[in-house]
Formats: C-alpha cells, structure tokens, sequence
C-alpha cells in the first residue's frame, strides 16, 4: 500500500517536471519569435497560474521613445505575444512592462513604464487607417525621387516598414518593379528614412533582388540588409548590405556575401515569391 502511493506521488512529481519543462520550451520558443518580430527579446516571460502574461523589456531605445510610440509598441508586443503563444485561449490579459537601468547593479531595474491589455483588446484587429506614415506620403517621396512629371503614373514598387535605425519611427524600404528600374540581374532598391512629415531619401542600390532581409546587427547605427544577387554571370545568393553613415552601398554584387548563420535571425521583408 506505500509502495502504491509512493509510486503515485513519484508519477505525479515527475509529470509536474514534465508539464515544467514544456511550458519552459514553449516561453522560451515565444521569446525568440518576439526578438524575430520587434528586434527585442523580453527579459522575461510568465504566465500566472490565473492566465495573467507578464513581458518585461530591458531595452535603452524604448526609453528614448515619446509616450505614444511606446504604447503603440506596447499593444504590438502585448497582441504577437498573445496571439503566438501555444495556449492563447488560456492566457485572459498581458502586461508589457518597460524597465530602466537605475545604476552599475545588474539588479538596479525598474519600472519606466507599463501597459496592461485584455484578451478581448487583443483580439480585435488593428486599424488600418492609421499607419505610421500614410502610403501615399511614401508614393510622393518615390515620386519626388524619381522625378516622375505631375499627373503622370508613377512606376510600379513594392514596400516594406521597418525602424532601421531604432529611432521610434518606421522607415520604408522600396523595391522597384517599372522596366526602366530593372534589369537582367535585378531591380533598384531605394530606402527611405521615415519622419514625422513623411520620407525622406537615404539612398538606392542598383541589381537587387529578393529576398530582402533585416538582420540584428548594425553598422553607424541602422540594421545590416541582406539581398539576393543572381545574373550576370554571379552565382545566386545573399549578400550582406551594410550601412556607411550616409546610405547603403550602391552595388550589391560587390558586397560579401551572408553566410548561413549571420542569416538565422534575420526578418524577411520583402519576398514576393513566398507569397
């Protein structure tokens, strides 16, 4: 009879541990994705035993950030969190919580600022008729740059969002499609630092091609690229674009090229071909 319930107790310690250890794989899976969606990792994630989830962020450019991009940051994070987590249906409300180094201790953290959000909030789909910076004041920086004459059709181009330089504001990275933009070994790329008012222009290269990738790393402040170069006579494959503290090199043939590993945490931005 006590070897019975010693025997049940044991069983029940180790499907406990069992149970432990898939939830651990399961929020440290969900960290990784955020770090590949936001270009941050939290912290820390947990889930209450009352389905409370709990993100703590320790990153300087959030702190920097005015107070209605980080909440709009905030309900991003909170709403990908809630929706890739593997039990979603269980977690009922999220806290995305913003801490700031107080000292030299590795424990000196507080809290800057925090934000709490209902499953119901999130379920509900974000507005489309508020984007950053509307697709029309991007169309007009393409425009501008391109010299296309008033009333003409401007060239056709794809376009993808992203901070590159984590300064808070979205800015746009613009393939171009229209024949007179492209050739045998690719299109021209532009990219465009997002403002307050609109875009203004960084820089172009010349034979791009996608995939076009967002990788963690940084040179003078703003993410490395990566690009897919083919024709020509170049073997097929992707190259690193970093930046120089004015733009983005010109030739993306001449670059070196991104080995497997430099590319495992990268975000894909522009890949028509996945579609």
């Amino acid at each position: 009879m006590g070897w019975t319930r010693g025997a049940a107790v044991l069983l029940a310690l180790l499907t406990l541990t069992a149970l432990g250890c898939t939830q651990l794989r399961e929020l440290n899976a969900l960290k990784s994705a955020i770090e590949k969606e936001f270009g941050a990792a939290p912290e820390k994630v947990v889930v209450s035993s009352k389905g409370r989830m709990t993100l703590e962020f320790s990153v300087p450019r959030y702190n920097s950030m005015p107070d209605d991009k980080l909440e709009d940051q905030a309900t991003r994070i909170a709403r990908f969190a809630w929706k890739n987590h593997p039990d979603s249906m269980r977690v009922n409300s999220v806290r995305v919580v913003f801490l700031k180094r107080t000292g030299i201790s590795i424990v000196s953290m507080v809290e800057s600022k925090g934000y709490d959000f209902t499953a119901a909030e999130l379920a509900v789909a974000p507005s489309a008729t508020s984007p950053p910076a509307p697709v029309d004041a991007l169309s007009a920086a393409v425009r501008k740059q391109v010299d296309v004459a008033a009333g003409a059709e401007a060239p056709a181009f794809s376009s993808a969002r992203v901070d590159l330089d984590d300064d808070g504001t979205e800015d746009a990275i613009v393939l171009m499609s229209a024949r007179d933009f492209c050739g045998s070994g690719g299109c021209t790329m532009m990219i465009f630092h997002g403002t307050k008012d609109g875009f203004s222009f960084v820089s172009h290269s010349t034979i791009t091609n996608e995939p076009i990738r967002v990788l963690q790393e940084k040179g003078h402040g703003w993410h490395t690229l990566a690009v897919r170069v083919r024709g020509g006579g170049l073997e097929p494959g992707d190259v690193l674009m970093v930046f120089d503290g004015t733009g983005y090199p010109l030739n993306p043939s001449m670059q070196p090229a991104a080995a497997p590993e430099r590319l495992a945490g990268a975000r894909v931005l522009l890949d028509r071909m996945a579609k």
